[in-house]
């Protein structure tokens, strides 16, 4: 790396220093963080999650407890005294902050309702999208898309540009993902528009953002059952894009009555 200032010596300013270990900012520092950090929860007796990277399970007597490690955001899960013992660990090893009782966490707010249930809701997040792409004072909608979209061919402009068109597909992506299953298939319909995006597919992007914008109270409930069910429900059109004639598959799956993708 190069010298720090004022560390430099006069007729050394070519010299460079040799790191001994990552530091904040080198391109593998994420990955060293994360190595680290799973050896601390598997040393304490988490086990990490061969479908999840990310998620550490900790099995203690039939009360489990669970960790999601997004590099250095911590959320944890699990009885209060078993939560309480495994922050002394890890405090004993790195400087933390406890922020107490989870309400916001990577773009969601998380509300613990009356009967115990989760509410997701991503108001903060829409909010951001809206102001950014200039829809604050856009008109209101009550459904994402037209339902004759796919039907109608386009033979408008292509953007001459395809940059924004992108970074509002991305952030739509990013909402569908975590708390919005109902503007899923609008995003990805719009998603395969991502390299030659025409006038049409923009405006079918911002009407999604108005959409989220009129609804932007709606939460996701994650029930707590004791024995919760896991469903799958799947289907699938024939060659329903006229712009190109594919065809398109979904799914939804439900644990309990909670949609988790």
């Amino acid at each position: 790396m190069s010298q720090p200032e004022g560390y430099i010596e006069a007729g050394q300013e070519q010299k460079v220093c040799k790191l001994n270990k990552a530091i904040y900012g080198l391109k593998q520092a994420a990955r060293a963080w994360h190595l680290k950090i799973g050896e601390s929860l598997i040393k304490y007796g988490f086990e990490q999650s061969k479908a999840d990277p990310c998620l550490f399970k900790f099995a203690n007597n039939g009360n489990p407890m669970y960790i999601i490690v997004y590099v250095d955001d911590l959320l944890i899960a699990g009885k209060y005294e078993d939560i309480r013992k495994i922050i002394k660990e890890l405090e004993e090893e790195y400087e933390l902050k406890n922020l107490g009782e989870v309400n916001y966490y990577l773009g969601i707010n998380i509300e613990r309702t009356k009967e115990g249930n989760f509410a997701l809701n991503q108001k903060n997040k829409i909010e951001e999208i809206v102001e950014k792409f200039n829809l604050k004072e856009a008109k209101p909608t009550n459904i994402p898309m037209d339902p004759n979209y796919l039907k109608q061919e386009g033979e408008d402009d292509i953007l001459p540009n395809n940059t924004q068109y992108r970074k509002a597909v991305g952030a739509l992506l990013y909402i569908a993902t975590v708390s919005r299953p109902d503007i899923a298939v609008a995003v990805n319909i719009l998603s395969r528009r991502n390299e030659k995006p025409r006038e049409r597919d923009w405006n079918a992007v911002k009407r999604i953002i108005r959409y989220l914008k009129t609804t932007a109270e709606l939460k996701l409930i994650i029930n707590t059952d004791k024995e919760p069910i896991l469903t799958a429900f799947c289907d699938a059109d024939w060659a329903n894009d006229k712009s190109d004639r594919k065809s398109t598959s979904g799914s939804v799956f439900k644990l309990g009555n909670c949609t988790i993708q």
